[in-house]
């Protein structure tokens, strides 16, 4: 018989970390929004379930139970309500609020949208501008 038991005092040193269990220099870690093998095993039990759960579904509302369907649409659908304007300028969003198709809650959620896209495409050329002086700085190096 072989005793493979270790002592709590012997380091076993695993492969990218330092001795205190750190990341190692060079050793960034999972890649941002990879998912481990637990939720990926997870996702897929789920996923093969979907059958079955459609099937449950469909047998409750044949019941009449509402509870479930209610359960179910509150999951998937989005939340609030779809919103169609024909325009997105300040005064298209100022006249569909007055004349009532926008609460003053979508006019607020909608008009920080538009400005935070306004945002990001004004860094978007402000980066292609700074891109272009580099180059002709680059070139008369």
């Amino acid at each position: 018989m072989t005793d493979n038991s270790r002592s709590s005092a012997e380091i076993v040193p695993i492969a990218g970390r330092d001795a205190a269990g750190r990341f190692a220099a060079g050793n960034p870690g999972r890649a941002p929004g990879s998912r481990n093998r637990v939720s990926n095993e997870a996702l897929q039990a789920v996923r093969s379930m979907k059958d079955l759960a459609i099937e449950q579904l469909r047998t409750r509302l044949e019941n009449n139970d509402w509870q479930a369907v209610l359960f179910v649409l509150e999951r998937t659908l989005a939340k609030g309500r779809v919103l169609e304007i024909d325009a997105t300028s300040p005064a298209a969003i100022t006249d569909a609020l007055s004349t009532g198709q926008l609460t003053t809650e979508e006019a607020k959620n909608l008009a920080t949208v538009l400005e935070k896209l306004a945002s990001i495409e004004e860094i978007n050329e402000l980066r292609q501008r700074l891109d272009k002086l580099e180059a002709i700085a680059n070139a008369r190096r």
